[in-house]
């Protein structure tokens, strides 16, 4: 498998390992920062504004996916990474392709600074990938 990682950083990725201690050089399979970026052209539109207090206002904005630019084209035995809001931006357009993933950032491993330093997986749109899915029944 080929990885293409269109985001602009580099991902690392944490695996299972053999119980010795890593450095951070030798943690994880590095997918360097490919020098293109698939993106997501958002739109936002004020609904209204909202009076916080009597001296202070707000807007409340509802914000719309518009395209996805910098995607290429699907080749046979590559997954393109993207970031998660590219993502989640191609669900709410209906774009379905299999070779579309995104760093999964819920148990990301952070730095001090709180930076994320590695990931331990990668989200897919669901219903794309055929894969068994194992959670909860609550869950739809």
């Amino acid at each position: 498998m080929h990885y293409v990682n269109l985001t602009p950083h580099t991902v690392v990725v944490e695996g299972h390992h053999t119980g010795k201690e890593l450095t951070y050089q030798e943690r994880g399979f590095r997918i360097p920062a490919a020098g293109l970026s698939a993106r997501v052209c958002m739109g936002t539109y004020t609904l209204k504004e909202i009076n916080m207090s009597p001296c202070f206002v707000t807007s409340l904005k509802i914000v719309s996916a518009g395209s996805i630019v910098g995607l290429p084209d699907p080749v046979a035995g590559t997954l393109y990474i993207v970031s998660w809001p590219t993502l989640m931006a191609m669900c709410a357009l209906g774009i379905k392709r299999n070779d579309v993933i995104a760093p999964d950032l819920s148990k990301a491993h952070k730095d001090g600074n709180g930076r994320i330093v590695s990931v331990y997986g990668f989200l897919a749109i669901n219903n794309v990938l055929e894969v068994e899915v194992h959670g909860s029944k609550n869950c739809p």
